[in-house]
């Protein structure tokens, strides 16, 4: 635990996260927003598009589109923004593996020399 908690301390201004949500129901539950907005949010058909802020950990809006496939372009726009620059990335999911590995395929023209890493993730 010593030897990698500065690895990680390292890593950290290196990690860039983005998340986009199909629902607003799981961002209610867990108290990131209110009902009223989740309400909205759903008639409106509004994606979430949220970070990680590396400084605090915690969890910022970062972009809101108004449909999946556009929520999937701003994270394809948003990853060829360090094409050249990184190593490795990878796709998380929580239950819509074969959305995650079309969307890995397309990340692989884009990153055709580094390492996809694929992983569910969940609450």
């Amino acid at each position: 635990m010593e030897e990698i908690i500065p690895i990680i301390k390292r890593l950290i201004p290196k990690t860039h996260v983005r998340m986009a949500f199909d629902t607003l129901e799981y961002l209610k539950w867990g108290g990131r927003i209110g009902a009223a907005q989740a309400l909205m949010g759903s008639l409106l058909h509004v994606q979430p598009i949220a970070g990680i802020r590396e400084s605090q950990g915690d969890t910022i809006g970062v972009a809101r589109m108004r449909s999946r496939a556009k929520a999937l372009d701003w994270l394809y726009n948003y990853a060829e923004g360090f094409a050249g620059r990184i190593k490795e990335l990878a796709v998380g999911y929580a239950t819509n593996s074969s959305e995650a590995d079309s969307f890995i395929e397309r990340l692989g023209n884009l990153f055709p020399q580094e390492r996809i890493h694929k992983t569910q993730v969940g609450c």
